[in-house]
């Protein structure tokens, strides 16, 4: 799950779709060596409640993540912060060239795909 969405800072409640992705994407590396160690796999996700919870938050995470910025399906997020609105963030060419989008994701889903995950649809 995604708190960045649901945050707070000095000045009250905000909610950043480019925080949240900056806060997602490094677990994916994370997790990448995690599983190349052979100390995540679908073995052990099936046989741990939490790790399994936790995995099912981390794609729930991720699809909201997605359908928020996607131009297709959420149309793009508007952020806001200090009680008015900013940028709307999307997943357009500038982003994928900032972001790295599309690996990121690619990445995420044949993560998931070795661990019998669902997998997020671009």
């Amino acid at each position: 799950m995604i708190l960045e969405f649901d945050g707070w800072d000095a000045e009250g409640k905000r909610s950043s779709a480019s925080y949240s992705w900056d806060a997602w994407y490094p677990l994916n590396y994370i997790r990448t060596a995690l599983q190349i160690e052979g100390l995540l796999t679908a073995s052990t996700v099936k046989a741990s409640a939490t790790l399994n919870d936790t995995m099912m938050r981390y794609a729930l995470g991720t699809a909201d993540l997605w359908l928020k910025i996607s131009p297709y399906k959420g149309g793009g997020y508007k952020d806001y912060q200090h009680g008015t609105g900013g940028q709307t963030v999307v997943l357009d060419r500038h982003f994928e060239r900032d972001h790295g989008a599309y690996a990121n994701l690619d990445l995420f889903n044949i993560l998931q795909r070795n661990l019998d995950l669902p997998t997020i649809e671009q």
